[in-house]
């Protein structure tokens, strides 16, 4: 997983990956991998922004070029 893929978080929300693999609890002992993810949600006038999301959550739909 990349910058640039396009990921669907829970078969629900769609959105394009903006970093690199990052642990998001990294205090924690275990480890949580995530990504941060450009997308938008709610009903118009939608809430656009970024978000963390665990990889365990996504499937890549696409791979950026």
């Amino acid at each position: 997983m990349k910058p640039g893929d396009l990921v669907q978080w829970r078969n629900e929300r769609i959105g394009i990956v903006v970093s690199e693999i990052f642990d998001m609890r990294p205090t924690w002992k275990d480890e949580h991998p995530a990504v941060m993810v450009w997308t938008q949600h709610g009903h118009p006038p939608y809430n656009q922004g970024k978000w963390m999301w665990l990889l365990e959550d996504i499937e890549v739909l696409s791979e950026a070029g």
